[in-house]
């Protein structure tokens, strides 16, 4: 299942912006919003949060593990069964995850928690 980072992998990871256009990242979102109608389309995590994780000592990147919720909503009666949701962990140099570190996963969920229509979600 997995492969093992090799030392370009990390080089090359190191150095890569990770950036996309607006048009592409919009027609991403679209493309998943057209696939999974009346879905979850995102969700938002903390600054403190994420900044919690990458600060950790060894902690080179942030990597993402796609998951599905099946519990009450915080202060509502709301059961948010299969929702997707992210789990977020630090990297290692190795390209290793730190598992035994922070993890995050309780983002506000889109919708409800969404921002103004814009490209990306609407």
């Amino acid at each position: 299942m997995a492969t093992q980072f090799t030392p370009a992998d990390m080089v090359t990871l190191a150095t890569d912006a990770h950036s996309i256009d607006l048009s592409t990242a919009g027609g991403q979102t679209r493309a998943f919003r057209n696939a999974n109608p009346g879905g979850k389309i995102g969700g938002i995590f903390n600054k403190q949060a994420v900044m919690d994780i990458l600060n950790q000592n060894g902690c080179v990147g942030l990597r993402y593990y796609f998951g599905i919720t099946n519990v009450l909503l915080p202060d509502s009666n709301i059961r948010a069964e299969r929702n997707p949701t992210l789990i977020l962990c630090g990297v290692k140099a190795n390209g290793n995850d730190m598992e035994t570190g922070l993890l995050a996963e309780q983002s506000w969920a889109c919708p409800p928690h969404c921002s103004a229509p814009n490209s990306l979600n609407s």
